[in-house]
This record gives structure tokens, sequence and C-alpha cells, in this order.
């Protein structure tokens, strides 16, 4: 623990829907062939009120000032050294550098500046700690509703498509979504454990005109696909804001995410049990979770792994 803090100012976080041209470009295109004008967020402004860093980090602007009346030292910092894949990096590799510096001017009234064009991964090995207790007080300040009662216990279900999707904003990298058989086959595999037995089940995802799609862009009757499992009720959400949606993966008592940074990250701060894809970063620093691959078959043949895990789970919370 080096007893380090980050400077933080309302710029810090780009606001693409509003300033990046390249954006409401794809945006209109996107219109124009599913009939969806923009994204369903704006990043910047949806991180800032996730985490509330301004009341969490020191004012960035009130630091320049200091540097520039010479009240703070500066100390360049060097680039983090990336090797191999990010899954596959320890803390100390990429990040070790950077400590000896850090380490080597313990002194008072210092700031350490990253370099331009700084490579960072998404492993929160190292940080978790931070955002989960940021996201807590966050809450307190900035409330989000649920979809459901308080006392009422859920299953929150991400199945990335909107942005992936033909005409999407990153349609070019369609080949991460997942089937809807991927999904189900892990919704019914959990359905058979009786303490689920009348919990909600919510379906976090995109389509076209308020409808859940596939992975080839054709309607998603989830309602239909589901209706003879013993849930109190199914709820699928199709294009709601981002902050409730990230909300409620982040509240349920179980998370089935999907291969995005929007369920890596909801699967980090989320207490309960998550059952997630294989991800290019890793869960190491999450609990409670079970990763699976990409083959139906696989995923059906560890049934019995997959229950016996929530199982075990779910005794450990209090569940059972």
């Amino acid at each position: 623990n080096l007893g380090l803090t980050l400077g933080y100012s309302a710029e810090t976080f780009r606001k693409s829907s509003a300033r990046n041209l390249s954006f409401k470009i794809k945006s209109f295109i996107r219109f124009l062939v599913k009939g969806k004008f923009s994204h369903t967020h704006d990043l910047g402004n949806d991180l800032d009120l996730l985490f509330n860093p301004a009341d969490m980090l020191e004012d960035l602007n009130f630091l320049r000032e200091e540097i520039q009346a010479g009240n703070l030292k500066v100390i360049q910092l060097p680039h983090t050294i990336m090797p191999i894949k990010w899954h596959e990096q320890t803390f100390e590799t990429v990040y070790g550098k950077i400590a000896e510096v850090v380490s080597a001017n313990p002194q008072s009234n210092v700031v350490f500046q990253m370099p331009d064009q700084w490579k960072s991964e998404s492993e929160f090995e190292g940080t978790i700690d931070w955002f989960q207790v940021a996201y807590q007080k966050a809450r307190k300040i900035h409330p989000i509703k649920l979809p459901f009662p308080d006392q009422e216990r859920f299953i929150s279900v991400h199945i990335r498509r909107g942005d992936l999707l033909p005409g999407g904003v990153f349609d070019h990298l369609g080949s991460r979504m997942l089937s809807d058989e991927w999904y189900e086959i892990l919704i019914r595999i959990v359905a058979t454990i009786p303490a689920v037995e009348n919990w909600n089940l919510l379906i976090l995802t995109d389509g076209f005109k308020g409808q859940a799609v596939d992975v080839s862009g054709s309607l998603s009757l989830w309602d239909e696909k589901l209706e003879n499992l013993p849930f109190k009720k199914v709820v699928v959400n199709t294009g709601g804001p981002f902050l409730e949606d990230f909300h409620a993966m982040v509240s349920s008592d179980l998370f089935i995410g999907s291969r995005s940074g929007m369920s890596h990250l909801a699967a980090h701060i989320n207490s309960g049990v998550k059952l997630v894809p294989s991800f290019w970063s890793s869960y190491r620093a999450a609990s409670s979770v079970l990763e699976f691959p990409d083959d139906l078959e696989r995923v059906r043949a560890g049934s019995v792994n997959t229950i016996q895990f929530i199982k075990n789970e779910f005794r450990d919370k209090g569940l059972l």
C-alpha cells in the first residue's frame, strides 16, 4: 500500500455522445438501419454518477494550481509493461517499475504524473476494494431504483446485443455475442435449484423497437421460452437506462453475465453469485464466480458441477 490517491476533474471522462463526431456519424447510420438513434447511455456522465469520484479523489484542478505555484513537485511515471495477455499478467509485472519510482519518493508534496498514451488493462486485482467502496458510497448520494421490492430476491441476466448487432456502434465485434441458447441453458440449470423458486428473473438486453433479439436480429420471445420455470416473475428489459440496468446487475442475488466490460465490472462489484463467460480480462479479483466456455455442450455437461457450485455459494451466503 503506497498511500496514493488519484486526481480527478469533471473533464476526466470523455462525454462521447455529446462531443465525438465519429460517434454521432455511427449513431446516425444506426438510426437509418435500425430506427434507433443513439446509445442508451453516455459513458462519461454515467461513470460520474456510478462512482461519484469527485467525493473520493483529489481535485485535479486544485493540484494543477499548486503545481504552478511551486508547492508540489512533479515526478513522471514510466509506461506500464504489458508483455503478455491481460488476464495472464501479474500486478507486479505490469506496475513494478511504477511502484519502484513511487517507493523511491516517499516525501510529501509530490505528484506523480502518468505518461501520455497510458496503457492500462481491465484487471481489478489491485483496485477492486476502491471500486466497491466508491460504488456503495455513491448510492447513498445518488440512489438508483431497482425493478423489484427490496425484500424480493432476483436473478439478473445481461444479454449483450444492441451495440454488436448489424448497424450497431460496434457491429464489427459481433462475434463477441453469445447465443440465446447459451443463456437459456444456464437459466434452466439455475431454475432446478429449489432455493430460487419464486425468485424474480430480470433479463437486461437491447433489441429492435423494444423487442429482445437474438444474435441474428430475430425476435427473442423469452416469456415463452421460460414460461414453465418456477420464477415469480420474468421481466425482459430492452434498452433500459444504463444506470438502472447496471445497478440491477450489481444488486442481484445471482448474476449471469455476458462477454462485455459492463458485465465484467458488475461481476466484480456484485456480492452475490456470478455465472459468466470466459473473458479476455480475468475474474481473479471477483468472488463467488464461475466461468463458462462458449461451447453449448460443455455448458450442459457441466450442469452437475454448476448446481453444486451455486448451492455451496448459497449456503455460505445464507440463501439455502
